[in-house]
């Protein structure tokens, strides 16, 4: 992306590193509200398809469905006055995706792809490639739409401040992971669509079942907040909806939740 100085005198950046400290909190908790409330509803999504089934996945089902929203009340009621609240907010965040992961990979027992475990960089097996490449188009969309938006992409609210990365973008994501990203990559395994890996990389027949799948969903239509909108829509209403906040014109940030 080419910004003009021009774009850069009208933005939002200067506001978002003078944000109060309770305004931080509140857009951080509520992203990470958004994240574990999309990971749970996904998680609903699929079981509603597999709830006649004995066993495991029953109880696993359970067992996550208790650990997440008690992280997800954690974080309703966190409050906090030092700067160091992100760290207790992704504790959080990390315990529900320790048990995310754990139904996702007893969902995906009996489609023979070996999924222990959630790995990212340089990971090899078939699962965590796909998720992979996945986010990394996600990141794309969603820094696009921050830009759009006049924020500055490398000034987070729960990710620290990185030389060079994109902190903000890293937020943003957090709210569609799971039902842009993680869907699709569920949903062509579980079809048992010809997707592998090749020395450790994905095939380029994979890449393009992945893309396609990804486009439509990030083109499908739903509903939020009484308005037909697509994915992609969505995803730009927030990042919008976030400079709003940033800059006074929304009090309360609310973060886009998937129906199941």
């Amino acid at each position: 992306s080419v910004l003009s100085p021009v774009y850069v005198d009208n933005s939002l950046w200067s506001k978002q590193v003078e944000l109060p400290l309770d305004k931080k909190v509140a857009l951080a908790s509520a992203i990470v509200i958004g994240k574990l409330k999309n990971q749970l509803n996904l998680i609903k999504y699929y079981h509603k398809y597999h709830k006649n089934i004995l066993g495991k996945l029953n109880e696993k089902y359970v067992e996550v469905n208790l650990k997440i929203d008690k992280n997800i009340t954690k974080a309703q009621q966190f409050e906090s006055q030092s700067e160091d609240y992100s760290k207790e907010l992704m504790t959080f965040e990390a315990q529900g995706a320790v048990a995310y992961w754990a139904y996702i990979r007893e969902l995906l027992a009996d489609d023979e792809i070996d999924f222990i475990r959630r790995e990212h960089q340089g990971a090899t097996d078939l699962m965590n490639s796909m998720l992979n490449y996945g986010y990394a188009i996600l990141y794309a969309r969603v820094w696009k739409t921050i830009l759009a938006a006049k924020l500055n992409p490398s000034i987070g609210v729960i990710h620290t401040e990185q030389n060079g990365k994109p902190t903000l973008v890293f937020d943003v994501v957090e709210i569609f992971r799971a039902q842009t990203v993680d869907r699709v990559v569920i949903s062509i395994i579980q079809k048992k669509l010809p997707v592998k890996v090749h020395n450790g990389l994905l095939t380029e027949p994979t890449k393009r079942i992945l893309i396609r799948g990804l486009l439509e969903r990030l083109n499908r239509y739903e509903k939020c907040r009484g308005e037909e909108l697509t994915l992609s829509q969505i995803i730009l209403k927030q990042s919008q909806e976030i400079a709003g906040f940033i800059n006074g014109e929304i009090k309360t940030f609310k973060p886009y939740v998937a129906k199941w």
